[in-house]
């Protein structure tokens, strides 16, 4: 199966041997012991990246950033198409963003303050 791209700081799950056999249909994860729900391998660190039940509606996936998942996530395609999603939901806010700053930029010192009171430190 082909590495999912985790996030937007390239974290990629890749699957050794133990994850043989897997497709995007297979559902989430191998119970392997000591280590509980393995989805498969963090592709820097070479650790197994886990999976725990967080609410009734969210599970937490752990790798070097944890990423909070909707608990309808339950298949390998279903987790690749989610994680793109929200790389590129992150994008368009970080677009509409930078968009909304310069736009503040060019306004008078009293809008600027509002923005920065309303994004704090989150802009360019």
């Amino acid at each position: 199966m082909k590495p999912i791209l985790l996030n937007d700081i390239e974290e990629e799950l890749i699957f050794g041997d133990q994850f043989s056999g897997l497709t995007d249909e297979s559902n989430l994860g191998l119970t392997i012991f000591g280590h509980g729900l393995c989805l498969g391998i963090h592709k820097t660190t070479g650790k197994f990246v886990t999976m725990e039940r967080a609410s009734p509606t969210h599970n937490i996936v752990y790798c070097l950033k944890s990423i909070c998942v909707p608990v309808e996530v339950d298949t390998y395609g279903k987790l690749r198409e989610w994680c793109v999603g929200q790389i590129k939901l992150k994008r368009e806010r970080e677009i509409r963003r930078n968009i909304l700053w310069g736009f503040m930029c060019q306004m008078q010192p009293k809008a600027r303050l509002v923005f920065e009171e309303a994004f704090g430190n989150e802009f360019p």
